[in-house]
């Protein structure tokens, strides 16, 4: 049952393990905080000359805006669903309860 539904928990860990797979700054990388305040946690994680990697999480009831100056993006994963592909500037929104994993494109 839970192999089929791709909003369950078993569907979001098995997405989470394919990311760290392909991208080597979720295994290896450096961490980098960002901002913890309230309810929104975001930080980076580098590694060697691999595209860093943001994640952005909003632990709260209510939408949050995410700001990290310079930055363009590529969601790679939400846990919300529906957002993989979507591009980021900026400045982005995050829904209620809502996790965003976030690949980091060259200026340009």
């Amino acid at each position: 049952m839970l192999d089929q539904d791709p909003m369950s928990i078993l569907s979001l860990h098995r997405q989470l393990l394919s990311l760290r797979k392909h991208y080597p700054s979720l295994t290896a990388g450096c961490y980098r905080p960002l901002r913890a305040a309230g309810d929104l946690l975001m930080y980076i994680r580098t590694y060697a000359s691999a595209a860093p990697i943001l994640v952005a999480l909003n632990l709260g009831p209510t939408p949050q805006i995410g700001e990290v100056e310079n930055f363009r993006g590529r969601v790679l994963l939400s846990t919300l669903g529906k957002r993989g592909g979507d591009d980021v500037g900026s400045r982005f929104a995050l829904r209620p309860n809502e996790g965003l994993v976030i690949l980091a494109l060259a200026s340009g």
